[in-house]
């Protein structure tokens, strides 16, 4: 998909964007405020507080930029493309240290992912574009992109660090950070990737370095309803679904509920806080068995 051409303003619109899609009347997904509710009423509070910590990765990292490119290029993705995330890292590390880490044999061929097919040509491009800017990675370009002064004065970063000038940044210079689709003649905004980026920096880093804790992470979309009869079927049926309209119907959906359960929650979860937990969560074994929505031949999710 071709980058969008306005990139400012662009966080702004994810919300709107996906509430009226949700709305339109030949969506196939609905947002169920009754479900609302009871998600609200029946969260287990103490298991929201363990797993809303922020996690740290068992990896020692020379500086804070290498921990910030690794935040930046490894966040995102399920299971299907979980391996091509990790790869991003070796843009700016060894495949000796990347196998070494991840356990991955290199005196045997292995079957690949098909995520790793999707991801090469993306991921050169990625890299393309550090080098046309003179940036050895991910770090050295979320630095540089704190704030729309683009000082290196780390005074005045700490002051004018902005979480949506970094994610409208992310999604100016790399094609692979713009995750947005047209429904019904008007363009949908997900940006998820980019979110999830500058979200993981922030939640790391928010207690330690001032120009890393930014003001305006509320700005951002929960990443996470009701489908109809038929919808529901297929995705119980584990079919594919392919990149289109209902596929983006319930990403969207999902945005909604989120603005919809922090609404409900009356000031008790943030929508970062209910983002990382939907994450963390899912990744239970009471989850892991129910069936999600498979669109493989995609790179934003």
């Amino acid at each position: 998909m071709a980058p969008s051409t306005t990139p400012r303003g662009l966080v702004a619109r994810v919300r709107p964007s996906c509430a009226a899609l949700v709305a339109h009347e030949d969506s196939s997904v609905r947002v169920s405020a009754e479900k609302v509710h009871a998600f609200v009423e029946e969260l287990d509070w103490t298991q929201f507080g363990e797993l809303t910590v922020p996690m740290r990765f068992p990896l020692n990292f020379r500086t804070q930029q290498d921990e910030i490119n690794f935040l930046s290029a490894s966040c995102g993705f399920r299971s299907s493309n979980s391996f091509a995330s990790v790869v991003m890292w070796g843009l700016s590390l060894s495949l000796d240290l990347v196998a070494n880490y991840f356990s991955i044999p290199l005196e045997r061929d292995e079957e690949l992912s098909p995520g790793i097919y999707i991801a090469k040509p993306i991921l050169n491009e990625c890299g393309q574009k550090l080098v046309e800017r003179e940036l050895e990675d991910f770090g050295a370009f979320v630095l540089a992109n704190l704030s729309s002064g683009g000082s290196g004065d780390e005074e005045e970063k700490q002051g004018s660090s902005s979480a949506v000038h970094l994610v409208e940044q992310l999604v100016a210079t790399f094609p692979a950070f713009d995750d947005h689709r047209e429904c019904h003649g008007e363009k949908v905004y997900f940006l998820k990737r980019a979110q999830l980026a500058v979200e993981s920096i922030y939640r790391r880093f928010k207690d330690t370095n001032p120009a890393l804790s930014f003001t305006d992470m509320e700005q951002f979309a929960a990443l996470s309803d009701n489908y109809d009869a038929e919808l529901e079927a297929r995705i119980n049926r584990g079919e594919e679904l392919p990149a289109g309209q209902q596929e983006c119907e319930l990403r969207a959906a999902g945005i909604v509920a989120c603005d919809q359960i922090v609404a409900e929650s009356k000031g008790r979860l943030s929508t970062l806080g209910l983002s990382f937990y939907l994450w963390r969560v899912g990744k239970e074994d009471r989850f892991r068995g129910l069936e999600r929505h498979a669109t493989r031949d995609t790179f934003f999710y």
